[in-house]
C-alpha cells in the first residue's frame, strides 16, 4: 500500500531525480518493517499529549553485516508512515533526519508536509554510511487529540534498532510495541541487498529446560530485493555453539522487503540462567547458503526446575473512588472466567487515603511513575506489561472484561521463577505464617535483590456502615444490573507480616531454598475469620526501574497443592456458539476458524497451536473478529 503524496513531496523527488547520480536499478530500502501491509495489522504510538515526538530506526554496521556492506554509500532519504496529515513545513515541525554517531547529537533535517499513509522525503545532500551506526527517522509535533502519529508493524518485534523520543523527554529503545515504519532510501542497486534476511524471535520470556526444543514465533523480514521461498534459520548460543535449526517454507513467496510471522521450534542453550542469550541467524536462502544476517538476540530463563504459575493481581481502589465499582465488576468478572489459582490483593491507595489503609499500599505508589497517582488501576505481577511505561494499568473505558482478560493472558506467559508455599493458621487468638519454597535456578544469579511479602487478608466485606463505597449510592442506568448484588471489598490487607512496607530481604540457601517464619497476631475483632487467608510473594525491589520490580510468584496455603503438581480442574469456554477444545492428537482448537488463540502451559511457556501438546492443562485466551475475547483452561488428555 502507498498513501498519496502532496505536491510538495512529489517536487522533491523530483528535484532529486534530477540532481542525483546516476543509479543502478533502483534505490534500495533498510528498515524492519514490511514494504506494505494493511493499517489494522499497525500498532500505534504517541504521547497523548501536545509535544514534539520523534521516531528513528538504527543503520549499524558494527551490528548488521549488511550496514557494513552499505559502507560508502549513501543515504537519499526516509520513507515513514504516518497516522495522519502533519502538514507543518512552515513551523519546521515535521521533518525527516539522520543522526550519526549517537542519538544526542547533531541531525541533517529535510522539512516537509507529511500526510496520512507513507512518505518519501529525500535529502538535500545524501548522508553517508560509514562506520558509526547512523538513526534514520522523522519527527512532528503531535497534536492532543489527533491520532497517535507513530506507526508500528504489531508482529515486527526486532530487539535494539527501533527507538523513539516523547516530547524531548529523551531516547528509548522501543521493540515492545513492533517494527518502527520507517526505511532509509539508499543510493545504488538494490541487487546488493539480495540474500539478507533476519529472523528475529517474539513473545518472549519463555521458561524453557535447558538443551531442550521449544516452541516460538519468528518475525522473517527479508532485506533483499528479491522474493524469497524458502529459508533456513539456526540458533547459537552466547559462545557462538550452534543448538539447532528449522526450516521455513512460505505458502506465497516472501515480497522483497516483505515480511512474515511464522511458527518456529528453536533448542535452548545448555547453560542455566536468568537471562541466557540465544541468537537466531538466517543461514540459507531458497537453498543457497545465505549472506552474513544479523543476529537476533533473545534472553530466555533456562531452569531444570518446572515451577506453576499463581499470577498477583493488585488493584488500586479505595471507598471514595466513585469509579471503582465499575473496574471492579468487571475485573472481578475477568478473574472469576480466568478460574485458574491466583492471588488478589486491593490497596486502598493512589487517591485518597481511607480506613482500609495501610502503609504498604502507599509504599507501592511509585510504581505509578512520574504520571501521578490515581484510581481504578490494577497491576499484574508488578510487570510493565507490553506497550507501556509503568506496571499500573489505568481501568478502560469500556463495557466488558475483553480489557483485563487479554492483561491476565499476556500474565501468563511469564515464567514462574519460584515455587511459594504458605502454611497459616487463623484462630481469634492468633494468626500465624510461614513462607517457604525455592527459587529457580535460573533466578540464583539476582539472589540477593529478592523481598519476601505476606499480607493477612479479609474477602467479601460488605459495603455498608464504615465501610460505605462511593458511586453504589447513584448507579448509572446502563451500569450492570448485577453491579450492586457483585460488589464487596475484595482482597483487603488487614495485617503485613513483614517489617518493611514493601517486603523484607529474603535468606536464600546455596540451594534456592527459602524458609520464613513471621511473628504472629492477635486477629481484630471485628474481623471475619472465616473470609481471611495469609497470601504472600517473592518478588523485586527498584525504584529506579520500574521494570525491575516484578513478582518471581506468588502463593497461598489453598494454592500449595497445585504449585506442587500443577493440577487443576478443566472448564470450558462460553462464547455464544463458539467452543474452545482439545482434539483427540492434541491439538488446541476452536469451533470458529477466525478465532485467535494464544496458548500457555502452567508454567507461563508459550504453545505454539500448530504443534501437538503434551497431556495436561493449558490456558487458552480467544479473542473472535469482533473483538469478544475471553479465558479458559483446556485439558489434553
Amino acid at each position: 500500500m502507498r498513501g498519496p503524496m502532496n505536491r510538495l513531496l512529489i517536487s522533491l523527488t523530483l528535484m532529486w531525480a534530477l540532481c542525483a547520480p546516476a543509479m543502478g536499478a533502483g534505490p534500495g530500502y533498510y528498515g524492519f518493517c514490511p514494504k506494505d501491509c494493511a493499517p489494522e495489522e499497525l500498532t500505534a504510538i504517541g504521547s497523548g499529549a501536545n509535544a514534539f515526538i520523534e521516531a528513528a530506526i538504527r543503520i549499524d554496521p558494527a551490528t548488521d553485516p549488511l550496514a557494513a556492506s552499505l559502507k560508502g554509500r549513501g543515504i537519499l532519504g526516509v520513507r515513514c508512515y504516518l497516522r495522519a496529515d502533519y502538514k507543518q513545513k512552515s513551523k519546521g515541525f515535521s521533518c525527516v533526519k539522520a543522526y550519526t554517531g549517537a542519538l544526542d547529537g547533531e541531525a541533517v533535517s529535510k522539512t516537509a508536509n507529511f500526510v496520512a499513509g507513507w512518505n518519501e522525503v529525500y535529502f538535500d545532500e545524501p548522508v553517508e554510511i560509514g562506520d558509526a551506526p547512523v538513526y534514520v527517522g522523522y519527527q512532528v509535533y503531535e497534536t492532543q487529540g489527533e491520532p497517535y502519529p507513530i506507526a508500528a508493524y504489531g508482529d515486527g518485534h526486532v530487539s535494539d534498532v527501533c527507538y523513539i523520543n516523547p516530547g524531548r523527554k529523551g531516547w528509548s529503545e522501543e521493540s515492545s510495541r513492533g517494527a518502527l515504519m520507517i526505511e532509509a532510501i539508499i543510493d545504488g542497486d538494490d541487487d546488493v541487498f539480495s540474500g539478507h534476511a533476519i529472523a528475529a524471535p517474539f513473545g518472549e520470556p519463555l521458561a524453557v529446560a535447558p538443551d531442550s526444543e521449544f516452541d516460538c514465533t519468528l518475525y522473517i523480514h527479508n532485506q533483499g530485493a528479491a522474493p524469497v521461498g524458502s529459508l533456513t534459520y539456526s540458533g547459537y548460543d552466547a559462545e557462538g555453539n550452534l543448538t539447532g535449526s528449522g526450516t521455513v517454507e512460505f505458502p506465497q513467496p516472501l515480497a522483497p522487503y516483505g515480511s512474515a510471522a511464522v511458527a518456529a521450534r528453536l533448542r535452548s542453550p545448555s547453560a542455566e540462567g536468568a537471562a541466557e542469550d540465544l541468537y537466531v541467524k538466517v543461514t540459507e536462502i531458497d537453498g543457497q547458503d545465505a549472506k552474513d544476517s544479523m543476529g537476533c538476540r533473545v534472553a530466555l530463563y533456562v531452569s531444570a526446575d518446572v515451577f506453576y504459575r499463581v499470577p498477583l493481581v493488585e488493584e488500586f481502589t479505595g471507598l471514595r473512588c466513585t469509579n471503582c465499582p465499575f473496574m471492579f465488576y468487571y475485573l472481578d468478572s475477568a478473574l472469576e472466567a480466568y478460574g485458574l489459582p491466583h492471588v488478589y490483593v486491593s490497596h486502598h491507595a493512589g487517591f485518597v487515603e481511607d480506613i482500609l489503609t495501610k502503609p504498604c499500599d502507599e509504599a507501592l505508589l511509585y510504581l505509578f511513575g512520574d504520571g501521578g497517582s490515581y484510581n481504578p488501576a490494577v497491576m499484574y505481577d508488578r510487570r510493565v506489561m507490553e506497550g507501556r511505561d509503568t506496571p499500573v494499568v489505568g481501568a478502560e473505558n469500556q463495557a466488558n472484561t475483553g480489557h483485563y482478560e487479554s492483561l491476565m493472558v499476556e500474565a501468563m506467559q511469564q515464567p514462574a521463577l519460584a515455587k511459594v508455599l504458605v502454611d497459616s493458621e487463623i484462630t481469634p487468638d492468633m494468626a500465624t505464617c510461614r513462607v517457604y519454597g525455592s527459587i529457580s535456578k535460573a533466578a540464583l544469579s539476582y539472589r540477593d535483590d529478592l523481598y519476601v511479602t505476606a499480607y493477612l487478608l479479609e474477602d467479601a466485606i460488605p459495603a455498608t456502615g464504615i465501610y460505605s463505597q462511593a458511586g453504589l449510592d447513584n448507579i448509572p442506568e446502563d451500569a450492570p444490573d448485577d453491579l450492586l448484588e457483585r460488589f464487596r471489598h475484595r482482597g483487603v490487607i488487614r495485617h503485613c507480616f513483614n517489617a518493611g512496607d514493601n517486603g523484607d530481604r529474603l535468606l536464600i540457601d546455596a540451594d534456592g531454598g527459602f524458609d520464613v517464619s513471621f511473628d504472629g497476631i492477635r486477629p481484630g475483632d471485628d474481623w471475619k475469620l472465616a473470609d481471611c487467608e495469609v497470601v504472600a510473594f517473592i518478588h523485586k525491589v527498584n525504584a529506579d526501574d520500574l521494570a525491575d520490580n516484578y513478582v518471581l510468584n506468588a502463593g497461598a496455603m489453598r494454592f500449595n497443592e497445585y504449585a506442587q503438581t500443577g493440577v487443576v480442574a478443566v472448564t470450558e469456554v462460553k462464547g455464544g456458539d463458539m467452543r474452545v477444545f482439545a482434539t483427540r492428537d492434541g491439538h488446541i482448537t476452536a469451533s470458529d476458524p477466525d478465532a485467535v488463540l494464544e496458548i500457555y502451559s502452567l508454567s507461563g511457556s508459550r504453545c505454539d497451536r500448530q504443534s501437538a501438546l503434551c497431556p495436561g492443562i493449558y490456558v487458552v485466551g480467544w479473542r473472535l473478529p469482533d473483538n469478544t475475547s475471553g479465558v479458559c483452561k483446556v485439558g489434553v488428555r
